[in-house]
């Protein structure tokens, strides 16, 4: 089905969250995830700035601290961001000396990525945050209520996946 016909079909049927405890627009799930990733993105920008870090190179920089030395392709598609974000990101890193570029040792085309000892003891500095972020994020809310928060997300995240792959983008 097109693009507009499922927009036609969408608009004809009663929305999944209809009711009389349908939130208001400004209410709904995809302004409230939009809001809240972008207040968890502001804050870690807060945390990281001290440090000349941006919330871009964190991601790369998180990625590395668990699998060094990968393809320059590998780390764009762990990181989930496009390749000229990548470019620009992995130069910013290169010129505060917390990567390096390496030739491919069997494959001339690619690039590694590989952190260098200063950007391994980064680690130790910036890992914390995201932690005290999600902390700030939890107050006061029970570990039950985070766990069902939890599920609701990794099946809302199961459930797009799955979606891309029977179309197959």
């Amino acid at each position: 089905m097109s693009i507009k016909g499922r927009a036609k079909r969408i608009r004809r049927t009663r929305p999944v969250d209809a009711g009389p405890t349908r939130a208001h627009p400004e209410e709904s799930f995809g302004v409230l995830i939009r809001d809240l990733h972008r207040s968890f993105s502001r804050l870690l920008q807060v945390f990281l700035a001290p440090h000349g870090i941006t919330t871009a190179q964190w991601f790369f920089l998180r990625v590395l601290w668990e699998a060094d030395a990968l393809s320059q392709a590998d780390l764009s598609d762990r990181v989930g961001l496009t390749t000229p974000t990548t470019v620009v990101a992995l130069n910013a890193l290169e010129k505060q000396d917390l990567i390096k570029r390496h030739s491919h040792p069997t494959d001339g085309r690619k690039t590694l990525i590989k952190l260098t000892a200063k950007g391994r003891r980064l680690e130790r500095v910036l890992r914390p945050f995201g932690q005290e972020i999600f902390e700030i994020a939890a107050h006061g809310m029970s570990q039950k209520a985070l766990d069902e928060i939890r599920r609701v997300m990794q099946a809302w995240r199961a459930n797009m996946d799955s979606w891309y792959l029977r179309k197959g983008t």
